[in-house]
């Protein structure tokens, strides 16, 4: 899987496309073209860096279609939705959907580039995120179910002796526990291993 990130173009207009495929290029950066949603779509791969400008209006699905999807695939690609025809109504539904952000084609050159640096920022934070997240999860999940039942009421605020009397073991079975948990985890301190807790809240929530 390549590192390099990449501006995907849609528009099903190819000279409003190339148009930005040369803005993208004369900065040194890959781009790919693609004339609809669904030719996107079809060739989409999940976890590649880079972002999404997208037309608003196009034949078949548009561009906030098409950001919608983006959402429901957990992509991390920050959407740029660009249209001749602006509407505040749809860009203010398009931004609270998840839209990074929604310009006019009629906008300055400057303007778009400095909107593309920011979507490829985002992006390089919400994969270093999705990266962390993936790690933690894979050392929770060594974790015995009964050390997770232990580890989420301490996560809770419940002293041992309140765990032991709840989970009907002693307090030395749940500080034996604790420690494995710790262990395990590889934290040097409580406050650590909170810290990774909160991370990891919606794993440990759910369960695997």
């Amino acid at each position: 899987m390549s590192n390099t990130p990449t501006v995907y173009i849609v528009d099903d207009d190819k000279m409003a496309c190339l148009s930005v495929a040369a803005l993208v290029s004369s900065k040194n950066l890959a781009y790919a073209c693609y004339l609809s949603a669904e030719e996107y779509l079809e060739k989409f791969v999940p976890g590649l860096p880079g972002c999404l400008v997208t037309d608003l209006k196009m034949l078949g699905m548009s561009g906030l279609d098409l950001q919608k999807k983006m959402v429901e695939l957990q992509s991390t690609l920050p959407v740029i939705l660009i249209t001749a025809y602006a509407s505040i109504p749809v860009a203010v539904e398009s931004l609270k959907e998840g839209a990074y952000a929604f310009l006019e084609k009629s906008c300055l050159e400057r303007d778009l580039w400095q909107t593309i640096q920011g979507a490829l920022r985002q992006n390089r934070q919400l994969l270093a995120q999705r990266e962390e997240r993936l790690a933690l999860e894979k050392i929770f999940a060594t974790l015995t179910d009964r050390e997770l039942e232990v580890l989420r009421r301490i996560a809770q605020g419940q002293p041992n002796k309140q765990v032991a009397l709840a989970l009907s073991v002693s307090v030395r079975t749940v500080e034996d526990r604790r420690r494995r948990i710790m262990q395990k985890v590889g934290s040097q301190s409580f406050a650590e291993l909170m810290r990774l807790v909160v991370k990891a809240e919606q794993f440990l929530q759910t369960g695997r």
